[in-house]
């Protein structure tokens, strides 16, 4: 029995150790790669407009910065944090991309209903606060509180504003990552 049993584990393992490519030689193809030329175009046919297949759009420029011979005139950098406000400096089409996609990445927040003509989203936020009374906190430390408020993309000057209607400090909590997300 004995014997039996030191040859299938010898067996095992060897199976096992095969499974894994201890054993197989890998080659690295791509070393032997040569480059290729471009595609040439025939005579006979029409080469295709390539001339906006990559385009990438100018960044919007810092205030100070030289451009182009001329000096670029100042304007409001970053965002500013009001009391139920965020001022951002971008655009208004910009900024609601922008807040759309920094609010999917929040995860205590969820977007109920987002209209980009009307600019305005309500969103419903999560956040927990300590619990007071002696007597719950002795059952727990803390309780959730679910906000359901609307955000308004206003634009005003040079930039976009974005006001928080019918919340509180849940909501005053998700303009305050708006703020650190969008700059």
């Amino acid at each position: 029995m004995s014997r039996t049993s030191t040859v299938f584990c010898l067996l095992l393992a060897v199976l096992l150790g095969s499974g894994c490519r201890m054993f197989e030689r890998r080659e690295e193809v791509y070393k032997e790669s040569r480059s290729h030329p471009p595609l040439q175009v025939p005579e006979d046919l029409d080469r295709p407009q390539m001339d906006d297949a990559l385009y990438i759009p100018e960044l919007p420029a810092v205030a100070g910065t030289r451009r182009y011979g001329g000096e670029v005139p100042a304007t409001p950098a970053g965002s500013q944090l009001a009391e139920d406000s965020l001022f951002v400096a971008d655009t208004l089409p910009s900024t609601w991309r922008r807040a759309r996609l920094a609010l999917d990445r929040i995860p205590e927040a969820s977007i109920l209903e987002a209209d980009e003509v009307a600019g305005k989203a309500t969103v419903q936020a999560v956040a927990t606060r300590p619990v007071t009374g002696f007597f719950r906190r002795l059952v727990r430390r803390e309780e959730k509180v679910v906000e359901t408020f609307e955000l308004r993309f206003e634009a005003e000057g040079a930039g976009t504003r974005i006001r928080t209607v019918g919340g509180g400090q849940v909501a005053r909590a998700v303009l305050q990552r708006l703020k650190e997300r969008l700059g």
